[in-house]
């Protein structure tokens, strides 16, 4: 085939039990114009074998073979050999309806588009907890309608607005004149190139739209990028990806109100970061030192120095602790939370409720209540500690909450560990109950402030209170001295004849007297 429509380019790294599922959603387009560019990244399990198998049978699969270089590496490997008008990249492990080739090309002919968009549904492997599909599917999940085409930095800024912005890159067709011309490409290196990528290729679109039908299906499994344990790895893409889209933004001249909407993306991912680095120890924690020198630097400055040493953080991240007070056995049974990302746990201290922690910027969530009692739900923010378990006040701004529609406060409450915001309620067994909250990083400085004096008060008292405790000691220690020297004196013959001597004319006045 000489002039494929769309070259699709799929990474392979050792996907062997679902790599022909996702060969085989390729084979089954309506759309026949297309190349498949499979670089195999240093599998080490049979999918080579697999991709050999495909290109035996059809002439429009190429292999290339590398040794592992991760993710973007492989993409940026298939986009320079790609042929199609259109570029589709795919992950090894998920698969596509057969018209998406099809459908996509044709609302990018029709309406001369750059990029277009479209809807993804997630689906779990076996033993993936159910409440993880969920989340991820509320992530995708769009609230606005962008069917209207208009240019990129429009399309990202509403993105943005409405919570709407999702990187992954296998719901997106783009036209490859378009990356050729701005020279756009996958970060290497790191395992958040899709945000890098997703963000670039947006706001350079001349014309951009999106097509609100699934034909992307993600699948959720375990040791899967997303899904890894927690490393350097992470919080550094996010680093990575602030420090090159600032300075994307600056040599592109967006103008201030296209600033206003972008930066708050920026300082999310720092919150992320900065949130990911504070659960290391202290392994995790010197890979710092394989950066350069100007890294390192900005590594410190953005991450650390937050985390280490400046103990008044402004994180996004709202905790929630619910519990069910009352007799034995009472207890707050989760039934549906709807932030992402988010976490809940039923720590060891809060045996009869739930945690919850969210970087959403909102909650919706209903309770199922175990017991009469009364329910209490605190809204504070996260218990944050350094080395020494000193703990940092996380301030949040909770901007409203509800309970059961009826709207409890509509203004602007500050909020920290030591200083939580706490809603009380008598329940009875098996009620249910459904609040809702929104929140954002405390720009309340006047309250920062406040908090500083009084750090700055307790550091001056306890500085006083330490002089003085160092005063005492050294007046009990001149009193203990004296106390001892007077023992001493009296031990004494002269202490003993003193006291003959004062005694007896006493006695011989006694004496006349008489």
């Amino acid at each position: 085939m000489c002039n494929p429509k769309v070259s699709v380019i799929i990474p392979v790294y050792n996907t062997q039990p679902w790599l022909r599922e996702c060969l085989d959603s390729v084979l089954r387009q309506t759309m026949e114009q297309f190349e498949v560019v499979c670089v195999n990244d240093g599998s080490t399990d049979q999918s080579g074998s697999i991709l050999q198998e495909y290109a035996a049978r059809d002439g429009r699969f190429s292999i290339i073979t590398q040794s592992n270089r991760g993710q973007s590496a492989a993409r940026n490997a298939g986009l320079k050999v790609a042929r199609g008008e259109y570029v589709y990249f795919l992950d090894s492990d998920d698969y596509i309806e057969p018209d998406l080739l099809e459908l996509t090309c044709r609302e990018s002919d029709d309406k001369n588009l750059d990029i277009v968009f479209f809807d993804t549904v997630v689906f779990g492997d076996p033993g993936i907890d159910p409440r993880e599909v969920d989340i991820r599917n509320h992530y995708y999940t769009m609230t606005g309608n962008y069917a209207e085409v208009s240019t990129g930095e429009d399309l990202l800024c509403k993105f943005l607005r409405n919570k709407d912005f999702s990187s992954s890159v296998c719901k997106q067709v783009v036209r490859r004149e378009y990356l050729q011309d701005n020279q756009l490409c996958f970060y290497e290196g790191i395992v958040n190139e899709d945000d890098l990528y997703t963000f670039k290729i947006t706001a350079l679109a001349r014309r951009a739209a999106y097509l609100h039908r699934v034909l992307f299906h993600r699948r959720v499994r375990k040791n899967s990028t997303v899904t890894r344990p927690l490393d350097f790895q992470q919080p550094y893409g996010y680093f990575i990806c602030v420090k090159e889209i600032y300075r994307f933004l600056l040599q592109h001249h967006f103008d201030e109100e296209k600033m206003k909407c972008f930066l708050p993306q920026l300082k999310k991912w720092l919150s992320l970061a900065r949130n990911q680095y504070i659960k290391f120890g202290e392994t995790e924690r010197k890979k710092i030192e394989q950066l350069s020198e100007e890294e390192r630097f900005l590594f410190q400055i953005c991450i650390m120095e937050y985390t280490d040493s400046f103990p008044y953080l402004k994180y996004s991240m709202l905790r929630v602790d619910i519990v069910n007070k009352g007799g034995k056995g009472n207890h707050v049974a989760e039934q549906s939370v709807v932030p992402a990302p988010v976490s809940v746990s039923r720590p060891g201290w809060l045996p009869n409720g739930i945690t919850i922690e969210s970087l959403a910027g909102h909650m919706k969530m209903a309770v199922q209540c175990v017991g009469d009692g009364q329910l209490e739900i605190h809204l504070l923010g996260r218990d944050m500690r350094n080395a020494e378990g000193k703990r940092y006040p996380v301030w949040i701004d909770c901007t409203c909450f509800a309970v059961n529609g009826e709207m409890i406060f509509n203004e602007t409450k500050t909020v920290c560990h030591d200083k939580r915001y706490v809603y009380r309620k008598p329940v009875k067994n098996g009620e249910v109950v459904y609040f809702e909250t929104a929140w954002s990083e405390c720009r309340s400085s006047s309250v920062l402030d406040e908090y500083r004096q009084l750090e700055r008060s307790k550091a001056e008292a306890l500085k006083k209170l330490d002089k003085v405790q160092q005063e005492l000691k050294k007046k009990q220690a001149e009193a203990e001295k004296t106390k001892r020297e007077l023992k001493r004196l009296k031990s004494g013959w002269s202490y003993r004849s003193g006291r003959v001597i004062t005694w007896l004319p006493r006695k011989i006045k006694e004496w006349f007297k008489k």
